[in-house]
């Protein structure tokens, strides 16, 4: 039987992450760079108490579990022949290469270090500040994902399809376990979509930045179809092994994708291509796929 840490992306690990979001702050806000092309030491002391606190909260909510009964008690309508029919036959024990903590991990990692890497192979003036200002952004967001994933997950304590699965005589005492009723929303897919879609909306624009327009056009699609088809398989990968329902994917990624959006909106401020006469035309190709 899998654990609660399944999904825990930060679980075990938040304290460490906290740190290390300590450390980005006092980077961010000890360079000599203007208060116009950065955050300044007030809004990054916002954003990070608050990432800390919705963390915190989220684990809290989901260990000691909010509700007694499970608010979302099973599939929706017709969910279970579209999860059979996107995740294939159920047998005892199925499972694929992400269906464990690392594979929960694996992404936001990834794109943290393809994040730093973008930044400094990005001759800048102010380049480390830079990174360490989307490192500070990028690890804030993780971990307010983690914390609305669990609290939705302590709120709503959904059953996992794989509880539905079994005999149904033994059905209800296995709902019964606190991490088979973790369903809703997935954490892998919200910290998968988050991950993915930060580090798409800064590779995109450096592609503006650097690229003409006709060959932003041209390559835009690259990024993006990478990286969000990736978080794309791994939402799959978790309706594929019966740990979530579709609605749990979704959901998981509409969260994830939200969250990139609000906290990569606040790294722009160092976008020269804000500053110049087509930002409201280059906003728009920002948007579009």
């Amino acid at each position: 039987m899998n654990n609660g840490t399944q999904d825990g992306l930060l679980g075990a690990g938040g304290r460490k992450a906290t740190v290390i979001l300590l450390i980005i702050v006092l980077m961010v806000t000890g360079g000599k760079s203007s208060a116009e092309d950065y955050l300044s030491a007030v809004e990054v002391s916002a954003i990070g108490t608050g990432a800390v606190l919705i963390n915190l909260m989220g684990a809290q909510a989901r260990r000691i579990e909010i509700s007694d009964r499970s608010v979302i008690k099973g599939p929706l309508p017709e969910e279970m022949a579209l999860h059979r029919f996107l995740g294939g036959k159920y047998y005892p024990g199925k499972t694929n290469f992400l269906d464990n903590w690392a594979g929960s991990a694996v992404t936001p990692v990834i794109c943290g270090l393809a994040l730093a890497g973008t930044d400094f192979s990005w001759p800048q003036k102010h380049s480390v500040q830079d990174a360490s200002q989307d490192m500070f952004l990028y690890i804030s967001g993780l971990l307010t994902t983690k914390g609305l994933t669990d609290f939705s997950k302590g709120l709503f304590r959904r059953p996992r399809p794989v509880s539905f699965m079994v005999d149904s005589a033994m059905a209800e005492m296995d709902r019964s376990h606190r991490w088979l009723r973790t369903a809703f929303f997935s954490g892998h897919t919200s910290s998968a979509f988050f991950s993915a879609s930060f580090l798409n909306l800064r590779i995109r624009s450096i592609m503006r930045q650097r690229m003409t327009p006709s060959e932003y056009r041209g390559w835009r699609w690259a990024s993006s179809t990478t990286l969000l088809g990736w978080a794309g398989f791994v939402g799959w990968s978790r309706i594929h092994a019966y740990k979530h329902f579709p609605s749990d994917v979704a959901i998981g990624a509409m969260i994830g994708y939200l969250i990139a959006e609000l906290f990569y909106h606040w790294s722009m401020t160092n976008d020269s291509y804000k500053k110049t006469a087509a930002s409201a035309t280059v906003f728009k190709i920002s948007f579009s796929f």
